[in-house]
């Protein structure tokens, strides 16, 4: 045999050697792979100090034959699928304390182990040892050590590592280019990742779709669809994949920045290029045309795509039912919904039927709301708490708060357990039409059956009794809530609202004063209200530090604001103060929107 241009003659004997040597090393690796595969599966069911000391007995029970390095790695990146991470440590530990060199695969599973465990610094402090003692850190211990950093949101220093480590020789790949992107526009820095993507491609690093997608996302995000089209114009230009996917995500931009036909060009390009154009394409540019009214360019879509025979879900019928509903032509979401869904084998759920109902009752067609309800029924569908509470808001918003209750004890009878959103709607209608009793007493009902109540609660009850003078019940019930939720601004403004009116606004000041300490910052609405009532009492000295002090704090005051000040100067007899501020308010804060002071 000729090896590297000498003959070599073996033997039968030393062919049956060689043959034996591989048949054992085959069987040292298969006995090997056994033992790693029993332990792995052993430790993960054992705590940590278990674990660490059968680690321990597994790896010194080789101690007389000293243990293959190569052995040892395969335990250790092993153990590192369990993501015991801890073990990973202690595994690396009684690798140093057999003497065995670490290399560049342990040292980055240790790494990568502290990375995923949280301790980046570590990690960092790894790759520092793993430098000083002249093991080369790779691509992986960069990469690991960057989607770390980009993970805490520290990509600043994520790139500060990527230039540190090129000195060494490190370059960056795809990958390492990726995870930056993703963590820039993780924090919102667009520009800073379409730069690392430009220095990227200068340093022959090739992009890919993966790329793209996150800046892509980002700048939808907010709505920016002129920045949008542009990126995916970029891409084309430098022929990066611009699969359906990215287009839908730019038509959907552009659909709710209001940019229609733009969209429709999107959509039109999709099929002169041969895409796909799949039912979540449809469903953004059919929310677009209807958001802008255009409806009758969505039922030629609709038809389009029923003669192509593209596959529907819910989430387009929903989409379409709920943009005629928006338009108020309840007729057609009607028709579609119990006739053209079923004409194609489609059967509406409870979103469809509730956005119908809701319709209904916003436009104060309650009977065709109720029969919507029945329907649903009929066609197999159970009515949620969410469609009961369309109804009742429906009944009580057009003053039938009789038949909201009725509706209410009626479904509590057949088992359907009432929401936060059921009570308030019952409350806050009862409220309105003076049955403050009435209101309680629901209050009391959902106390009782565990419903927790919610700010919006306290608020409408509170509203509506102190509306009534009726401030002792008021505070009762606010020293009831105020134990169980954290009030903001709003629920106090309400109190303070009250007591003002009652003559009480020297308690108001008194809760005014405690604003700072309940960490609550007064707005225009406060100013106004203790304004008004010092106002009306006749201390305009405090009033007037009370709008110097609003002003100041970059509040601008309203019309209620300049009313009671106006008409307070007036009951004093200061004409000349009252005609200044009549000037400020008609040419200065409010200027073309001024329509005179209230009686």
């Amino acid at each position: 045999m000729l090896i590297g241009g000498k003959l070599m003659h073996l033997g039968a004997g030393a062919l049956r050697s060689t043959a034996t040597n591989r048949r054992l090393m085959s069987s040292h690796t298969t006995s090997e792979s056994r033992k790693i595969w029993f332990l792995v599966r052993d430790v993960q069911k054992l705590n940590h100090d278990d674990a660490i000391a059968m680690i321990r007995k597994t790896v010194h029970s080789h101690a007389a034959a000293v243990p293959r390095s190569i052995d040892l790695n395969k335990l250790l990146g092993a153990i590192a699928g369990t993501k015991r991470y801890d073990l990973v440590l202690a595994m690396y530990r009684e690798m140093e304390s057999l003497g065995v060199s670490p290399n560049v695969y342990s040292l980055n599973v240790v790494i990568g182990g502290l990375c995923s465990s949280g301790e980046t610094e570590l990690a960092l402090a790894t790759l520092g040892k793993m430098i000083r003692i002249g093991v080369k850190p790779d691509t992986v211990t960069l990469n690991t050590l960057i989607k770390s950093y980009c993970s805490e949101g520290r990509v600043d220093e994520a790139k500060k590592l990527a230039e540190n480590l090129s000195k060494f020789g490190i370059e960056s790949n795809l990958i390492t280019l990726n995870t930056l992107v993703h963590g820039l526009c993780l924090q919102g820095d667009v520009h800073g990742a379409v730069k690392a993507v430009e220095d990227a491609l200068e340093n022959g690093v090739k992009t890919d779709g993966f790329t793209y997608g996150p800046i892509l996302n980002r700048v939808c995000k907010p709505g920016n669809s002129t920045l949008a089209l542009k990126l995916l114009r970029y891409m084309e230009e430098r022929n990066v994949d611009v699969n359906q996917v990215k287009y839908t995500i730019v038509m959907d931009c552009l659909c709710k920045d209001g940019k229609v036909e733009e969209a429709i060009t999107l959509y039109q390009e999709m099929e002169t290029k041969g895409m796909r154009v799949d039912i979540e394409a449809y469903t953004c540019l059919v929310r677009g045309l209807l958001s802008a009214g255009r409806e009758e360019e969505s039922k030629e879509i609709l038809e389009d795509m029923i003669i192509k025979k593209i596959p529907f879900d819910l989430v387009f019928w929903n989409t379409f039912i709920d943009g005629l509903v928006k338009n108020g032509n309840l007729k057609d979401a009607g028709v579609m919904l119990t006739e053209t869904m079923v004409k194609i084998g489609m059967k509406p759920n409870v979103v469809t039927y509730n956005t119908v109902m809701n319709g209904y009752c916003k436009k104060g067609l309650l009977n065709e709301a109720r029969e919507m309800m029945e329907a649903m029924v009929t066609g197999g569908c159970d009515p949620s708490i969410v469609t009961y509470n369309i109804l009742i808001k429906g009944y009580c918003k057009s003053g039938m708060v009789d038949a909201g209750l009725k509706l209410f004890h009626d479904i509590s009878e057949q088992g359907v357990v009432a929401d936060t959103a059921t009570y308030n709607t019952l409350i806050h209608g009862l409220c309105q039409s003076g049955k403050f009793d009435d209101a309680k007493n629901i209050l009391r009902e959902m106390l009782s059956r565990g419903v927790a109540p919610d700010v919006r609660t306290a608020g409408t009850l509170l509203d509506a009794l102190c509306e009534d003078g009726r401030l002792e019940e008021a505070l009762k019930v606010f020293e009831r809530f105020k134990s169980e939720m954290v009030f903001g601004i709003g629920i106090y403004n309400i109190i303070m609202k009250g007591m003002c009116n009652s003559d009480k606004v020297d308690d108001a000041w008194d809760i005014f004063t405690t604003l700072p300490l309940k960490r609550l910052e007064a707005d225009v609405t406060t100013y106004s209200i203790l304004i008004s009532g010092f106002c009306k009492k006749g201390s305009m000295s405090k009033a007037d530090m009370l709008f110097k002090e609003m002003k100041a704090g970059g509040h601008q005051p309203n019309r209620w604001t300049y009313n009671a000040l106006i008409k307070g100067y007036l009951r004093e007899g200061d004409a000349i103060t009252s005609g200044e501020l009549i000037k400020e308010m008609k040419t200065g804060l409010l200027g073309k929107n001024f329509k005179g002071i209230k009686p």
